[in-house]
């Protein structure tokens, strides 16, 4: 499963750029469906349960084996895009003030989401599990065709009017400072070298701005392990 968190990730920004926050968010839950999918179709899942709990099980299908694994890296892939996009999602709908705030829900709501599996998992079967693992997947495809674009991303392809109409939906039709957001966003956007050669963009990951976040970033991850 990490092997694919670790792909995932790789390609989580320019599947975003190409595909737009919302696509990809869904796409990437889609992916995450098929690998339950192929977890609760997989026979050599009681294998995998022989070595902790010392039972012996016959594998009704042999060809299929190493279906459980198989289905744990493709659930890691849909993960491994799904967890950074959504971090860039919020960061880019959120109102500054609340930003922080909205960033930690996310990863409350992971956190209860892994006691949630844990909670299933000590009384379900392996089947039973996986069905109630999918149950935030179906919610959130449905909910996804109420959920907004990123403005910020409907400005960077340059369809300006769509962008207004977003964070219109998302502020609200009262919210006056919409033209106002929209230049900013604009104006950060050019900053960031929009339209810039691959290659001078990539100069600026020698810049300290990137290096020492990065830094930071990597001293965090090494401590929580």
């Amino acid at each position: 499963m990490k092997v694919g968190v670790v792909g995932g990730t790789l390609i989580s920004g320019t599947l975003a750029d190409f595909l737009g926050r919302r696509m990809t968010l869904v796409t990437c839950q889609l992916v995450i469906g098929i690998g339950w999918a192929v977890q609760y179709f997989a026979t050599d899942f009681p294998f995998v349960m022989v070595r902790c709990r010392d039972r012996l099980t016959m594998l009704t299908i042999p060809h299929f084996r190493f279906g459980f694994q198989i289905g744990r890296f493709i659930l890691g892939f849909g993960a491994g895009i799904d967890a950074p996009l959504t971090y860039v999602y919020l960061s880019e709908i959120a109102i500054i003030t609340w930003r922080s705030g909205l960033l930690m829900t996310n990863a409350l709501t992971t956190n209860a989401a892994f006691m949630y599996t844990l909670a299933f998992a000590a009384y379900l079967s392996h089947g039973w599990l996986v069905l109630a693992s999918c149950l935030p997947m179906a919610f959130f495809i449905l909910a996804s065709f109420y959920m907004p674009e990123s403005p910020t991303w409907l400005l960077k392809m340059n369809r300006d009017e769509e962008a207004k109409e977003a964070l219109t939906w998302i502020r609200g039709s009262s919210y006056e400072g919409v033209d106002a957001e929209i230049s900013e966003i604009k104006t950060c956007l050019q900053e960031s070298g929009k339209g810039m050669p691959l290659l001078e963009r990539l100069s600026y990951l020698k810049s300290r701005s990137v290096l020492m976040p990065m830094l930071l970033l990597a001293i965090l991850y090494v401590l929580q392990v």
